[in-house]
């Protein structure tokens, strides 16, 4: 959901349930999104976008702000 082109995703639109990619999105671990993929599968999906997830350490503190992967 974050890699694939649009080809990917439709191949993979043929071989997973509709169900299964907002369970991806509600389910989905701090880190693995990027801030522009989160907000697009939101709107395709017709979901409200959620603020990103975001890691918490075993202090309670939780990790620095979402945005974009690796600095971008």
């Amino acid at each position: 959901m974050v890699y694939g082109s649009s080809v990917d995703q439709a191949v993979v639109g043929e071989y997973v349930p509709a169900e299964d990619f907002p369970k991806a999105l509600e389910k989905a671990p701090a880190g693995l999104f990027t801030q522009e993929a989160w907000v697009k599968w939101h709107e395709r999906l017709g979901m409200p976008a959620a603020p990103l997830p975001r890691r918490q350490f075993p202090d309670g503190s939780l990790g620095p702000e979402p945005g974009g992967f690796l600095g971008r």
